[in-house]
């Protein structure tokens, strides 16, 4: 029988092992139930929010820029190459170029991504310590632990992938952290979703967004952070008056927020030996070093969950043609 370990239980760790229908051994170094993502999630399919096994509510989600104290409910290049540049450095198309209103579907509160990975038959705190094409070494409970395996499905950030494998490529990973800031408003206070978009080089907020109740704030600095929640609840026309009431943010860091994505060709190179060699596929946004959306990880979690079906001599042909 096939032995298939996945190496992280968050929400592309969750999607593959769905796909899989959990006939995976999954590892992941922090405690079962960590609230790993906190910035917005949205899905804009339901079907995956029912794979998950999520309770989902049907949102209208109303989407605006703001710079230098105008709101702007078009787009354009100049706003979308700006928000580019702000948080990846390099020019990509992003979610601000398009600001119409659509359906999106929410996780209810109180509701952690990863509860469908079963914690009695996968690992939780447990460790990475050396890789190889034989199996994981891994540090669990003050134990020194070896998992061997048949495939790999690695979600983990690739440059320390890498780093365990000692593989070299000629690129620097770059990657800026973000602070995330949720705050909760009064109850019954808000019915709406809304974002608002900040392209302005000057303005260390992104993006904010009212999610009904919850306010959450994404910000590429700590610094100054009330007076960044001001101009904030300004920006959405709510009273400063409300900010000093309600309770003081929670302020979560995500160490690789915001990446610069690997040029195409050295991706693929890189992607194609890992599989090769190791039998290590790359699923989500930190594995294959490139920014994707929840609906993108589901369908590369599909064709993962085909390509491995298949013998090895016919991955290899595949992942040729593929790359090539």
């Amino acid at each position: 029988m096939q032995r298939t370990i996945i190496l992280g239980a968050g929400l592309s760790g969750s999607i593959m092992y769905a796909v899989l229908n959990g006939k995976a051994l999954v590892l992941e170094k922090n405690p079962y139930q960590h609230q790993g993502h906190q910035a917005v999630l949205h899905f804009r399919n339901p079907l995956l929010g029912q794979l998950l096994d999520l309770p989902l509510q049907s949102i209208q989600v109303v989407k605006a820029i703001y710079y230098k104290g105008q709101h702007y409910t078009e787009s354009n290049l100049f706003f979308n190459n700006m928000y580019s540049l702000k948080i990846t450095s390099v020019l990509t198309d992003r979610s601000i170029g398009t600001l119409e209103s659509g359906e999106r579907w929410f996780m209810k509160d109180n509701v952690t991504i990863n509860h469908i990975i079963a914690p009695d038959v996968n690992h939780y705190q447990c460790c990475m310590v050396a890789l190889n094409n034989y199996g994981i070494m891994c540090q669990q409970g003050g134990k020194d632990i070896t998992y061997p395996y048949d495939v790999l499905i690695s979600t983990l950030p690739l440059p320390f992938l890498l780093q365990k494998l000692n593989m070299q490529i000629d690129w620097d990973f770059t990657a800026v952290p973000i602070f995330i800031a949720r705050l909760t408003l009064p109850e019954e206070f808000s019915t709406v979703c809304q974002t608002l978009y900040y392209p302005d080089l000057d303005y260390s907020v992104y993006r904010a967004t009212i999610d009904h109740q919850k306010v959450i704030m994404e910000t590429l600095s700590k610094d100054n952070l009330d007076s960044q929640l001001q101009g904030m609840f300004t920006s959405f026309g709510l009273p400063l008056g409300l900010l000093m009431k309600i309770p003081n943010p929670i302020i979560t860091e995500q160490a690789f927020g915001k990446i610069k994505p690997l040029p195409n060709d050295m991706c693929k190179a890189v992607l194609y030996e890992l599989t090769t060699k190791y039998n290590i596929y790359s699923l989500g946004r930190f594995a294959l070093w490139k920014n994707l959306r929840a609906e993108d990880i589901y369908q590369d979690a599909l064709k993962i969950k085909k390509m491995i079906q298949y013998p090895i001599s016919v991955q290899r042909y595949l992942l040729h043609k593929e790359v090539t």
